[in-house]
């Protein structure tokens, strides 16, 4: 099941979790994450929705990290959608078959 804290006290909602990817590409919802997470699993999957009961939880986070590449030389090979499908096909699929 596949939850998202997302209700603010005032009642607003947002799209859930967002991430932001080196080189200012744009943040990805948590429900493209859930899409991804689908497509790579072959379900079908809603998120189920619910009141956030935490006053400090962080809905939207974004990092710029231009400064890390530049004095790592590391540079992000996949979108957030291609790094779970590659993570979960040739990976996390592929090892839970091994047991």
């Amino acid at each position: 099941m596949l939850r998202c804290r997302d209700r603010h006290a005032d009642g607003a909602q947002s799209q859930g979790i967002h991430r932001r990817k080196p080189r200012h590409r744009p943040a990805t919802s948590f429900n493209e994450i859930v899409d991804a997470l689908n497509e790579a699993l072959g379900t079908n999957h809603k998120p189920d929705y619910f009141d956030n009961p935490y006053s400090f939880y962080q809905n939207f986070t974004q990092a710029d990290m231009s400064h890390h590449e530049k004095m790592t030389g590391f540079r992000c090979r996949y979108t957030t959608r291609e790094g779970i499908l590659d993570y979960v096909r040739n990976y996390l699929l592929k090892t839970s078959h091994e047991h």
